[in-house]
């Protein structure tokens, strides 16, 4: 296997810098918001719900583009089609209409959580 990555050692200057603020458009209107006020996002068909703590931001963008944004603030996809913002999650309950689990956020949203996922997560609710 020539040129495939072995072993990768954690380097700050590898790792995404967090972004202070994502720009989200929608119907000719522009908004700047800060990560921090993110508390999830989730995958609506050609568009994305952002969940924040002034309601919700409908926006024409992809799940993926905007996980590679926000990789550096804290977000770890909790299922297929949502981002959740490490910042605000409260608890893990297992079991759940479309997942294995849920979590709850601050807000009080409950957003599910794969099996697949459920690893990151863990080790998040361990180190609080």
């Amino acid at each position: 296997m020539a040129g495939a990555i072995v072993y990768a050692k954690s380097n700050p200057a590898c790792d995404p810098a967090p972004a202070e603020r994502i720009e989200l458009r929608h119907g000719g209107v522009t908004r700047l918001v800060p990560p921090s006020e993110i508390f999830w996002i989730e995958a609506s068909g050609n568009y994305i719900e952002f969940h924040t703590i002034h309601g919700t931001i409908l926006a024409r963008q992809s799940l993926t583009s905007v996980g590679d944004l926000l990789r550096g603030n804290g977000f770890l996809s909790s299922h297929r089609g949502a981002l959740v913002n490490s910042a605000h999650v409260c608890a893990i309950k297992a079991g759940g209409e479309q997942a294995s689990h849920t979590i709850v956020l601050s807000s009080g949203d409950h957003v599910p959580l794969s099996r697949r996922k459920l690893g990151p997560f863990k080790a998040l609710m361990r180190k609080s």
